[in-house]
């Protein structure tokens, strides 16, 4: 008989090294054929499969709850800048839509590909996709903050802000004359009287 450990060997433990060495004759089973479906499932009680069971049920509901929120915010987001809501849905293209959006480059989504630097330009898309909503820049301090940035982007999505433009610069209708910059009166006059020849 092989030496038994001086745990199986504690009568206050209640284990006999007879039961010890069935265990460890159940483990060399197990460890040589691979195969765990003979396992006794005596010692796991029905109720705690029970509430495994239901743990992972309300974790996959409030998951599928916080997607569903998600692709209709993004939605919502879209259809205020004027683009199709139904490009919310599209893995990687709708990432492109957002950055065209903040009026960032299409390349980006490259970037977002790559370990550390992705968490950089997540944070400078988001900033300049709150600049073109009108929002001030430490709106994205909301979203750093973990489920307060669950929050922030469904109330940017069905708040009252509106789409300025891309980056916060003012969108161009096509029925606003170009601006000319202001020059004082004196400067406009004192051109006119010294011509250069």
């Amino acid at each position: 008989m092989d030496a038994v450990p001086e745990l199986y060997m504690d009568d206050t433990m209640g284990v006999t090294p007879e039961l010890y060495m069935d265990d460890m004759a159940e483990f060399d089973y197990y460890m040589e054929t691979g195969s765990m479906d003979s396992i006794p499932m005596g010692d796991i009680d029905g109720a705690a499969m029970a509430m495994g069971a239901g743990i992972f049920v309300v974790w996959f509901i409030f998951m599928f709850a916080l997607m569903a929120l998600m692709i209709a915010s993004l939605w919502k987001i879209f259809t205020k800048a004027g683009e199709d809501g139904w490009k919310a849905i599209i893995p990687i293209y709708n990432t492109i839509v957002l950055l065209g959006i903040a009026g960032k480059p299409w390349w980006w989504l490259l970037l977002m590909f790559i370990p550390f630097v992705n968490i950089v330009v997540a944070i400078m898309m988001w900033l300049a996709l709150f600049k073109s909503f009108g929002k001030p820049w430490w709106w994205i301090l909301f979203f750093l903050v973990p489920v307060v940035n669950i929050i922030i982007v469904p109330v940017l999505a069905f708040g009252s802000a509106e789409y300025i433009g891309p980056d916060g610069q003012k969108k161009d209708d096509g029925n606003t004359p170009p601006q000319t910059p202001h020059q004082p009166e004196e400067t406009i006059q004192a051109e006119n009287q010294n011509p250069i020849v």
